[in-house]
This record gives structure tokens, sequence and C-alpha cells, in this order.
């Protein structure tokens, strides 16, 4: 009987961990477009150190963006980039490099 209750309780706790996982993802296909909005609270003149990145990407191969901790390192700057050069999908305000076709990388 114990084994039945310990067996049904790490069912229900690995599916409650199943759909919040999925959860978590649910409307992040287009999260690429809430980076640097024109305007708002997160607008784009707010992040003057991932701009002049950007700009510093049209000139120089290799780029280093040493930041504090929770500063958007990851995701705000190396992975919007990527993104965009993946997807070919560049914002029309963007000065840094630009592909003319998706790359495949």
């Amino acid at each position: 009987m114990r084994e039945t209750i310990a067996i049904f309780a790490f069912l229900t706790i690995t599916g409650h961990r199943a759909r919040r996982s999925r959860a978590s993802f649910a409307g992040t296909e287009h999260k690429i477009e809430q980076f640097y909005p024109d305007t708002g609270p997160l607008r784009r003149k707010l992040y003057v150190k991932h701009l002049q990145f950007f700009e510093a990407c049209a000139s120089f191969t290799e780029l280093c963006f040493m930041a504090a901790n929770r500063l958007g390192k990851s995701e705000g700057v190396r992975a919007y980039e990527m993104t965009l050069h993946l997807t070919g999908k560049y914002p029309p305000c963007g000065k840094g490099r630009r592909f003319i076709r998706p790359i495949s990388a």
C-alpha cells in the first residue's frame, strides 16, 4: 500500500513539474519583439551600454560585454543578437552588424 501511495505521489509531483515547465514557455515564441522597445519603462534609450555594444559589432569581429550580474548579458545582448542574425529580422533602428539573409550557426 505504501508503495502505491509513493508512486502516486511521485507521478503527481512530476506531472505538476511538467505542466509548470510547459507553462513557463507559453508565449515566448515572440519574446524577441519585447526587447528594446521605442517607448515605455524599458525603452531603448535607457540601455546605453547595450546599444553601444551592438554598434561596435558592425566594426569589430570580437567583442567583450563585461558587466555586473543580472544586467542582461546573456539574454539581452548575446542571445538577442544571435536571434537577429539567425532570423535575419533586424529592428529598423539597429546600427550593428547586419547580414543580407539569415545565417546558420
